[in-house]
């Protein structure tokens, strides 16, 4: 996961402090990678044990792992930043290079801020479960009908609906080691959080989908947290590039799941296949 791309996600629920440092890491990328905690400290006008604690918060067990991350970093996370409003004086042909450009820079996005242990340990957690059950509302609950069809052609017992009342009665049935995957962009929607939550009690496994915010109801809930990335615009396209987000990652979850026992998972696909050209 991209240490930039974390600390820029974050830096609105940053403290003063911490906001310092981040900016001090944005723009002395090599300082910060030559120097220790006390010169770090000196140099921002905080301390040794700040720059400590705000590796810890950012997921790192120090500031010499975090400066290892650090390392692997391109220089910038600015380069072809995109603007994605809508301007009434856009051509046709500049509409299409804006969304290409616009798409192209969120799945860049959410490739750098994948966790590759998290996105293994949902697959293993979902290949492991008697049932899956699916969470989502809104723009969310698209997402969760892709995943939920893509699911059911591999013989995957899969729970999902959009009626919340029907699903809460689904969800009474959980067995112990059942895995309850919630979509949410904002990690905030009530409704689901407190399914997810009574879930959860019941001794489901819960797996957030949701944008990159450490202190959302979702995040802190959530057993296994996958995240995407924040958009920084006021005034989203109708969420295209949150819902592109959350599609990428439920098709790495359903690519990962597939390929455990491919050839039962290939013969499973072509049966469904067969079948939809048969009676259609």
């Amino acid at each position: 996961m991209s240490v930039l791309y974390k600390i820029k996600s974050s830096i609105d629920a940053f403290t003063e402090t911490e906001r310092n440092i981040a900016e001090f890491i944005f723009e002395n990328k090599q300082i910060v990678l030559d120097s220790n905690a006390k010169e770090l400290g000196e140099l921002t006008k905080t301390s040794a044990s700040a720059w400590v604690r705000f590796s810890k918060k950012m997921g790192y067990k120090g500031l010499p792992a975090f400066k290892v991350e650090l390392a692997k970093e391109k220089d910038s996370l600015d380069e072809g930043d995109i603007e994605t409003f809508l301007n009434s004086s856009d051509s046709l042909m500049m509409l299409l290079q804006k969304t290409e450009n616009m798409l192209t820079q969120n799945i860049k996005e959410t490739f750098a801020l994948l966790d590759y242990h998290a996105l293994e340990k949902a697959i293993e957690s979902i290949n492991e479960a008697k049932t899956v059950y699916l969470l989502g509302v809104g723009g969310s609950s698209i997402v969760c009908l892709d995943f939920y069809h893509k699911m059911t052609r591999i013989h995957q017992e899969i729970i999902y609906d959009r009626d919340l009342h029907t699903l809460m009665a689904r969800v009474a049935q959980l067995e112990k080691g059942d895995v309850v995957i919630v979509i949410s962009y904002s990690g905030e929607t009530e409704s689901v959080n407190s399914i997810a939550k009574v879930a959860k009690k019941l001794g489901a496994k819960v797996v957030g989908v949701t944008k990159y915010n450490l202190k959302s109801t979702l995040s802190t809930l959530s057993d296994i947290r996958l995240f995407v990335p924040v958009e920084e615009k006021e005034i989203r396209l109708g969420s295209i590039t949150s819902r592109n987000s959350l599609l990428t990652i439920t098709d790495l979850l359903y690519y990962g799941i597939a390929k455990k026992d491919f050839n039962i998972t290939k013969d499973l696909l072509v049966r469904t296949r067969q079948f939809i050209k048969e009676v259609q």
